[in-house]
Order: C-alpha cells, then structure tokens, then sequence
C-alpha cells in the first residue's frame, strides 16, 4: 500500500489551468487530486475516507459493536467448549455400599485397584474395579480384603463423578471417559483442522465475495453450530461435525470486522483497533468461567456464552461492504453508497460521483493478485509471511495448550481459567507500549525470549510440584501472555500494509 497522506479539497480553477492539465488531473469541482503527489495518485482512499470521516462516530459504533463486541461475544462462543469438555475426576460405580457404614474413600479403597498418574503419584483407578460382587457379601463386620479377588475388570456399572466444581459436563452425562475418552480429544482435533481449513477458504471467499457475506456466514454458522451442538450430545458424528462447523467459520468471525474497522480509520488508530478487539476477547474468556460456575451445569452456560454471537445480527444495518474492496471490484457505485453511510453517521457529506471516483482509479490498471497468492508476490513479502505464520502456529500452540492446562490442574478450575484470562489484559497494555515505543520487531523478539524461558518454570511445577500446589504455576501466566499481546499488535498493524 503507497503512503496515505491527506488531499487538498480544490477550488474550481480557470478554464485556462483546466485544459493545461487536464490530462493529469479529475473532472470534477468537489473534490479533486494534487497529481504532482505520486503516492495520494497510487492510493486515494484515505483521502476518501477523511471525505466521509475517518475518525467519527460511524468508527466508534463500529469498533466497539463489531470489532470489539464480536470479540467478546466470539470469545464466549469460542472457548466454552474448553470448560463444557472438561472431565472432572471420576471412579467406576460398584454398589453395595449402601449395605455398608464405609466413607466414600473407604469404600474406593475395597472396591477399586490403585494406579499411577502421569506423574508417578498413587490414585485409584479410573477405569478399573475389582471383579467381585460386592453387594452379595453377608456380613461386612467380618469381611476384609484378604477375601476380595485381586482380578480386575473394566467398569461394569458406569462413574461416579467429583460433583466439588461441576454439577455436571459434557463428558459426565455421555460418559466420555476411559474407553471413550479420545472423544474429547478428537473434539479439539476437529476444532483446530477446520480452523486451518476455514481460515484459507473464508479468507479467499472474503476476496471474491466481499467481507461482509462472509461475516454474516462466519455470525451464523458459528451461532448455529455452536447452538446445534447442544441439543446432539446424543449423537457424537453430529456434535463432531458442528463442532468442526464452529472452528470452520470462527476466525473469519474476528477478521472480517477488524480489516474493514482498520481501512475505514485512520491510521494511527489501527494499533488502537487491534487493542479493543485483545480486550474483548479477554473481557469474555474472563467472564465466561464464572458463568459456568454460578450455573453449574453445562446445557445452560452453553445456552448463555453462545446467544451471544447472534445477537450481534440486531446490528446488521451498521455493517458495511469494505469501500476499498468494492473500489479494487471496480464497483465504484456501490462504493460511494458505503461512503456515503460513514459520512451520513458522521455528519458529514460525500459529494463524489460514481464518475469521479472512476476518474480517480482509471490509472489503476496494473493487474493485482488477491487472496493467497498475493502473500507471495515477492521474495520479501513471502519471506514475512513464512515467518508470522510459522511465529503464529507457536503463540496458538502455547497459548492453547496452557488454556487447556490450566482448566485441568488441580484446585478451583474456574480460578484457574479466570487468573490465565485477567492477565492478558495488562499483557495487551504491556505489548501495545512496547510496540509503540521500541518497535514491533524487537518488542516481539523480546516476548517470545522471555515466554520460553518462563514457561520452563510451568514444565517443572506441572511435573514435580504436588497437585494441591499447582495454582503456583498461575505465577508465571502474565509473562508469556505477553508475546500474544505482543503478536496481536504486530499482526493487526502488518496485515494492511
């Protein structure tokens, strides 16, 4: 993209200077071009777009609606499968002991083997019990367990579940566990490949099409699937498929609002856009932990994180077609409506025709290669690209593996999710700074330095501290939540230019 600098609004001139340049210059008395600038000539949308307003009401509606509000509620409709998926600790069912006056750990300790963890420590077994009748046992006053076989068997009678946290998930009522407990996993699987998926096909359809069909079908297909997968738990096929639905529309849900948010302002706003859409999706992944944890049950807080998203379709009249895609479509009509909509909500008056805004782009005849082709063009350009995709595939690893980590230690799991959610809020205020004032290049290289290093502290406290410890590990959370922020402010500033 050349430099954006800003037009001048000339007066008529005389007929003489006219026909002197009227090989260089545009028809028009409203609103016209200094050709002796060569960048405004190659790219005059922000002149445009100062025209309509650029820094108005229209881009406060939109930031805080569409790029900030769909982050939040995109967020919630994003993430809460992370906690509806969750398996709390479970034990297989062995009934007798309503026969008997045994606590529940004593009981455990008859009926079922023990086994080792991952990290070397004594539990009883989740998917074991002895193979023994123990409801045919006559008088437990004499019983010991030198009398129980030492054969085990799989679970014959179902769970029981920790009900501390969870008054129920997904994996409790389909009992997604031990044999089945790959369900879960391929769930995730799913997710993140038609996520991969989805971001090259909508990111091609959003060059073909425009940005604003794909965002209608990036709101409904992420609200429908979501929503759809609550009322097919029954069937696992149908709950994969819309899950995969979900990760196949929910990043084009983000992109879409905050590339027409990032060209329609100016452009020393970007930075602040990227920021308000960091702080949505951390305001929601916050909140979204005590909401489960105040409803307890799974049906209902995935009712409640999902609507959401849907409901951000009320505020369909505000969303516009990105003016500089319909400009490089050549459909400068309907351009000028877009243009004409900004300048309407921010008091202002668009007066350039459908002719003078053809005249503007007519030297714009070189042939451009849209979607991912274009990320190629050049030695340069393909080198950059290699890089933040292969630096994104790291931030998402990590940043996913330790929001999975953290639902599952030991202790509060809705604290847990809530502490590694709160602190990326700082980390964004940390990140945009820094990228301000050092530079993105060394703010992102100094990030990433400092999130490896502390994440070996979180490796260590994972495999040797006791579970009852774990929350320690939260200590390190603001550290290398940072290179997202980081990366966010980075990405988002890059991607336009």
């Amino acid at each position: 993209m050349g430099d954006n600098k800003t037009m001048k609004d000339m007066h008529e001139l005389d007929s003489n200077n006219r026909k002197a340049s009227a090989a260089g210059s545009v028809a028009a008395t409203s609103f016209q071009m200094d050709l002796d600038d060569e960048s405004e000539l190659n790219d005059p949308f922000q002149a445009l777009m100062e025209k309509a307003g650029n820094h108005g009401r229209y881009q406060t509606l939109y930031n805080y609606v569409f790029v900030a509000g769909l982050a939040f509620a995109g967020a919630l409709v994003y993430m809460n499968i992370i906690l509806a998926l969750n398996i709390p600790d479970h034990w297989c069912t062995v009934p007798g002991r309503e026969l008997t006056n045994y606590t529940l750990d004593e009981w455990r300790h008859i009926t079922l083997p023990n086994q080792k963890d991952n990290r070397g420590l004594e539990k009883f077994s989740s998917c074991e019990m002895y193979d023994m009748n123990f409801t045919g046992v006559d008088d437990w006053s004499t019983w010991n367990v030198s009398q129980r076989t030492n054969q085990t068997t799989a679970c014959q009678n179902g769970w029981s579940y920790d009900r501390t946290w969870y008054e129920s998930s997904i994996p409790t009522d389909q009992h997604w566990v031990c044999a089945k407990d790959l369900f879960v996993t391929n769930v995730f699987v799913v997710g993140r490949v038609t996520e991969v998926v989805g971001s090259f096909v909508f990111g091609q359809m959003g060059d073909i099409f425009g940005r604003r069909p794909v965002y209608y079908v990036s709101v409904i297909f992420c609200s429908v699937g979501r929503l759809w997968s609550i009322v097919c738990t029954s069937s696992y096929t149908w709950f994969l498929i819309m899950s995969g639905i979900v990760g196949f529309t929910v990043n084009s849900l983000f992109q879409s609002p905050q590339i027409i948010g990032m060209e329609i302002s100016r452009e020393q706003d970007r930075s602040r856009i990227a920021f308000f859409q960091s702080c949505g999706w951390s305001v929601g992944t916050t909140l979204m932990p005590l909401l489960y944890w105040w409803l307890g049950h799974w049906d209902s807080f995935m009712w409640l994180t999902s609507v959401p998203t849907a409901l951000v379709l009320i505020f369909s009249k505000y969303v516009i077609e990105s003016p500089r895609w319909l400009i490089s479509k050549r459909r400068f009509r309907d351009a000028i409506v877009q243009f004409k909509k900004i300048a309407k909500f921010n008091g202002r008056t668009f007066d350039v025709s459908e002719k003078e805004l053809a005249e503007i782009y007519r030297r714009d005849t070189q042939d451009v290669t849209y979607g991912i082709a274009s990320l190629f063009g050049g030695w340069r350009l393909a080198r950059n690209t290699i890089i933040m995709g292969f630096s994104w595939c790291v931030v998402a690893v990590s940043y996913f593996t330790l929001v999975l980590f953290s639902s599952r230690m030991a202790g509060n799991p809705f604290l847990n999710f809530l502490f590694q959610s709160i602190v990326e809020i700082p980390a964004y205020i940390v990140g945009k700074y820094m990228g301000d004032t050092y530079g993105r290049r060394f703010t992102n290289s100094v990030s990433f330095l400092i999130s490896s290093v502390t994440c070996l502290p979180i490796i260590i406290a994972w495999r040797y501290i006791p579970p009852a410890c774990d929350r320690r590990a939260l200590l390190w959370a603001p550290l290398w939540r940072t290179p997202l922020a980081c990366w966010h402010r980075i990405w988002s500033t890059w991607a336009l230019r």
